[in-house]
């Protein structure tokens, strides 16, 4: 196999771990969001597991950031340049909406950047914060199936 179909498998497998992985991020935090539980199941939102998950989604995420920064940043270019996102959040991170994501070093940390807990009592999160974020996930599922066609077709194509 020479070079050209080496890098042209490789941009099309990395944007599909980078996808897979981010969709697992994404139900992850769909479960840890979810306010329909009674005030019971609401004393602890989440399970070492779960904590465990984060964070070696997020090592992953922040390894590959730098890769998925440039692919990122040739799709957003070529793509995204004038959709106007929903969110604000989405318009202030658009070069890179996934990042805050990550960021936090664990799940409770993620919780406090967002906002989400309202109490040093359990775990009394608030409603609408939590819809916001999900929305934000919600809303980037469909990027990221465009960004992975892109670099499967589009680059792939270029590289040949």
């Amino acid at each position: 196999m020479d070079n050209s179909n080496e890098a042209k498998l490789s941009c099309g497998d990395f944007v599909g771990e980078w996808a897979d992985r981010w969709f697992q991020l994404g139900d992850l935090l769909f479960d840890v969001l979810r306010t329909d539980r009674s005030p019971s199941e609401n004393q602890i939102p989440f399970s070492a597991s779960d904590a465990a998950t984060y964070e070696l989604l997020r090592e992953w995420l922040t390894s590959h950031e730098e890769r998925f920064r440039d692919l990122w940043q040739w799709f957003y270019k070529e793509k995204l340049t004038a959709l106007e996102p929903d969110s604000d959040y989405l318009r202030e991170y658009w070069q890179n909406p996934f990042a805050m994501f990550y960021r936090s070093s664990t799940l409770p940390e993620l919780l406090t950047a967002f906002n989400i807990q309202t109490s040093s009592d359990g775990w009394a999160p608030d409603e609408n914060k939590c819809w916001d974020v999900a929305m934000v996930v919600l809303q980037l599922a469909p990027i990221v199936a465009s960004f992975f066609k892109w670099a499967d077709e589009e680059v792939a194509a270029l590289l040949l």
